[in-house]
């Protein structure tokens, strides 16, 4: 695709918010009453189980409304899409960069005034994803990067060399300004230079280079916008619903990335579904009654 098409500009996932649809619920309560007449009827108006009602017994036309592509472990319905975008800069580590940022501060946002008041969808909350992939030996440290570090402006950085005489020290800044950053809010940059003992714009683009290891777009980000995702503003007012808009900088780490999405095994299965699959394989004569007992006892056990 890549050869064919070129790098791609950008990377989005969109997720499904049924229950903040309007639209939506009001095409499955016609659907459930069977009625054609929906002038009395207002979904904002529900509570939030009969919301839930609404979507949990009509999943095929939630389905359908979304065009879902693939869940998550916790049944959250999303879409990844890779954008080739008209006219976009290509050397994005280069002679572009600078029509890279501006092309990214015109297309991106982290800001709650983008938001139009629905900030919450786009606010990360630490799950047990954001450290599925990390041993239990090593520093657990979200696998997303949230909280993301404030910035001034957005930069486009690549990575320190290790050889660099200052890099372990900057690396163990960048760490501990990481940990002080999830555990503290600050008022302005400013307040966020001073309390981690920032001394400079330049010191800090070393010490955030000392902390990546393949280039990196840092987003013009205030201390109180750390754990907002990236947007795009028009998609997200159309859709309403959690997302994410990257741009990409490197087309064979994308590419990895797409590959191995692509083929991951037992995709979209918890481990609690692995565990009724398990039970199931090793004891084929069991009705659910008996699966249930069993893992009953196993959950009970743990």
């Amino acid at each position: 695709m890549i050869r064919q098409l070129g790098k791609p500009t950008a990377f989005m996932t969109l997720s499904a918010n049924e229950i903040g649809w309007p639209d939506l619920l009001t095409l499955l309560h016609k659907l459930a009453e069977e009625k054609e007449d929906m002038q009395n009827f207002i979904a904002s108006e529900l509570s939030f189980i009969q919301k839930s009602s609404l979507i949990n017994n009509d999943a095929v036309t939630c389905a359908i409304y979304f065009n879902k592509i693939e869940f998550q472990h916790r049944g959250s319905p999303h879409a990844h899409i890779l954008l080739w975008l008209d006219n976009a800069p290509t050397d994005i580590l280069g002679e572009e960069q600078k029509q890279t940022i501006e092309m990214i501060n015109s297309l991106v946002s982290v800001s709650t005034s983008e938001a139009s008041g629905n900030i919450k969808l786009l606010t990360h909350e630490h799950t047990f994803t954001c450290y599925k992939k990390i041993g239990s030996n090593s520093v657990q440290k979200c696998r997303f990067e949230a909280p993301f570090m404030p910035c001034k402006s957005t930069m486009i950085l690549i990575p320190m060399e290790k050889t660099n005489p200052l890099y372990k020290e900057h690396l163990k800044r960048y760490n501990e300004i990481r940990i002080n950053l999830e555990s503290n809010d600050y008022d302005s940059i400013d307040d966020y230079y001073e309390s981690n003992n920032i001394r400079s714009d330049e010191e800090y683009k070393d010490i955030l280079r000392s902390g990546i290891s393949r280039p990196r777009i840092f987003y013009k980000r205030h201390p109180s916008e750390k754990w907002h995702n990236t947007f795009n503003p028009f998609v997200f007012n159309v859709l309403k619903s959690n997302m994410d808009f990257q741009i990409i900088t490197e087309e064979y780490s994308c590419a990895a990335y797409v590959v191995e999405y692509v083929n991951k095994t037992n995709r979209g299965i918890s481990n609690l579904q692995r565990k009724i699959i398990e039970v199931m394989n090793e004891n084929p004569e069991f009705d659910i009654v008996e699966i249930t007992r069993k893992m009953s006892v196993v959950i009970f056990s743990v």
